[in-house]
Formats: structure tokens, C-alpha cells, sequence
């Protein structure tokens, strides 16, 4: 049995170094397969280019 509750004192994916993602993937209940936690923080790591395009996202659609 595994209790899973909402902390909101983490950094938000996007903002996640390497180190700190991969700690909180290796941290996952139940716990991941070795090789998954490689691919998650892989995924996580190439979603934050969309914060370094040189025109960057806006919270407003294109019109």
C-alpha cells in the first residue's frame, strides 16, 4: 500500500533541473523501472525548450 498526497512545495517541471527531476522520477511510489526514470527526465528536459525559443510562449493564443 502506497499514500500519495499533493505537496506543493516542488519546483514545477518545467523549471526542474536534471539532478532534481531525476531525484523526484527515483523517488516515484511505486517505484520505476531504472530505464524509465531515463526516459521521463529526458521528456521533461525537452519540454523546457519551449522556454528558450526565441520568441517564447505567451499565455495569449495567436489571433
Amino acid at each position: 500500500m502506497a499514500i500519495s498526497s499533493y505537496e506543493n512545495q516542488v519546483v514545477p517541471g518545467l523549471l526542474q533541473t536534471e539532478a532534481y527531476a531525476r531525484a523526484v522520477f527515483e523517488n516515484k511510489l511505486p517505484p520505476l523501472a531504472p530505464y524509465e526514470a531515463d526516459v521521463q527526465v529526458a521528456g521533461r528536459l525537452e519540454r523546457q525548450g519551449i522556454l528558450r525559443r526565441t520568441v517564447p510562449p505567451s499565455s495569449y493564443a495567436a489571433r
